[in-house]
């Protein structure tokens, strides 16, 4: 998997140097996931409040770069994290992942984009600490590549200080479609499709 980022990784920058300068934009999103299978779930002791800890459930950031191949058409990688945890102070249950995404878009109007691509995890792990000790769903995750379908909603229709191209931050609701399994149980699959809703960043 390390060869595949690294491998990625050098393309991407391949391509910034032999493409217009003036096409390329940054890329930043933070949002929220939702869903997923449950990894572990209970009750706080002194509080007596519920949580859980799912495979799509949590905080999650992505940076990357877009690129500007016809009018209406842009495509776009990035690298995100995403982490859903629990929050008590005497141990913790947690499962991470980080994604390395590709997305084409197609704006159908200066506000309304749509856009769709795949994803691969390059991590998957949950950690227990504490109390949580001893887990037995603890340990890396292996996965597939996964389709993800996304709607983009503009807020700010400003061209780009050079070059042309829609606004440069608005609101996206995304589903992500993935399977995870253990990497030392293969019978133990847990079903990672989600939705994420966030803020995005085009500069």
């Amino acid at each position: 998997m390390k060869k595949v980022v690294v491998s990625c990784v050098l393309s991407l920058g391949c391509a910034l140097a032999l493409a217009q300068a003036n096409e390329w934009r940054f890329y930043g999103f933070v949002g929220n996931g939702f869903g997923g299978d449950t990894i572990a779930e209970g009750t706080y002791i002194n509080t007596g409040g519920s949580w859980s800890v799912k495979t799509g459930l949590g905080l999650q950031y992505k940076v990357g770069a877009d690129y500007r191949v016809a009018p209406n058409v842009t495509v776009q990688g990035s690298f995100g994290h995403q982490k859903s945890t629990t929050q008590a102070s005497n141990g913790e249950i947690s499962m991470t992942t980080q994604a390395l995404e590709f997305m084409g878009f197609y704006d159908l109007s200066p506000s309304v984009r749509l856009g769709g691509g795949i994803r691969t995890l390059t991590v998957a792990e949950v950690k227990a600490t504490g109390v949580g000790s001893g887990f037995a769903g603890a340990g890396s995750y292996n996965s597939t590549p996964g389709a993800v379908v996304e709607f983009q909603y503009v807020l700010d229709e400003t061209e780009r200080r050079k070059g042309a191209g829609p606004g440069q931050f608005g609101i996206s609701a995304r589903y992500v479609n993935e399977k995870l399994t253990h990497s030392t149980n293969n019978t133990s699959g847990k079903d990672a499709s989600h939705f994420d809703l966030g803020l995005f960043l085009y500069y």
